[in-house]
């Protein structure tokens, strides 16, 4: 846990001495660091409940707040496991309902909502939990192919016309029914969407394919498991 702190110092070095190297204040403006050089007693104090947050750090609080709950999370799960999904997606729902959300500082709220975010890191845990096995028929079904592979691409269709003016804006009826497609909440289309990717996966990759075993996934692989650190790399570099 000391990680995440520890890049948020490395984080305010960096960024305040490239300011002051370039004579920019507006490198320490972009990277909204400029409370924390004016005032920084107040926003070292805002930092350590995970308020104050620099720009590409947004991640780190909700990193530190899904392993704070785990602990319980975990208990449930191996006792009543589909008694902690159903708890994880009353929040979601209450989180949508009620506007939960954690007020940041100086202003706004958290960019990744832990409230609704915290569904897809339940249902990840209840999957590996057994709830996979479980969905093991469903997987499988054509039917889950079809509806996984439309899913996909209705999202690439509306992403396209973003990019390309040809193919028009997308009817108002449709776009009142889908916009706006919150991150922060983590909207139920972004879920839905990883749900889509995640059925597809499984069923053309299975977890004894050979390829997942040799020298040219092992990158990928260790990235995963240190996902921590290879965010704070990402994050310095940036």
């Amino acid at each position: 846990m000391a990680r995440p702190f520890f890049l948020f110092a490395i984080y305010m070095a960096e960024i305040a001495y490239v300011a002051s190297s370039f004579q920019n204040p507006l490198h320490a403006e972009d990277m909204n660091i400029l409370d924390f050089l004016k005032q920084p007693d107040v926003t070292i104090i805002q930092a350590l409940p995970s308020k104050f947050k620099p720009v590409n750090m947004d991640v780190l609080p909700l990193y530190i707040v899904l392993l704070l709950i785990f602990p319980p999370i975990l208990w449930l799960l191996l006792r009543w496991p589909s008694i902690a999904l159903a708890a994880s997606v009353l929040l979601y729902a209450a989180t949508w309902q009620y506007g939960l959300n954690i007020p940041a500082f100086p202003r706004g709220e958290w960019h990744f909502n832990p409230f609704a975010w915290q569904l897809l890191f339940v249902f990840g845990a209840w999957c590996a939990q057994g709830g996979a096995q479980r969905l093991k028929s469903v997987l499988r079904s054509r039917i889950t192919l079809v509806i996984a592979v439309a899913c996909l691409l209705f999202a690439f269709g509306i992403a396209m016309t973003w990019h390309i003016p040809q193919l028009g804006p997308v009817p108002k009826w449709l776009a009142e029914i889908i916009y706006p497609i919150s991150k922060t909440d983590l909207d139920v289309m972004r879920f839905a969407h990883f749900l889509a990717l995640a059925a597809i996966t499984v069923m053309f990759l299975p977890r004894d394919w050979p390829l997942l075993n040799s020298p040219f996934m092992r990158p990928a692989i260790l990235s995963g498991q240190h996902s921590l650190e290879i965010f704070c790399l990402g994050v310095f570099l940036a």
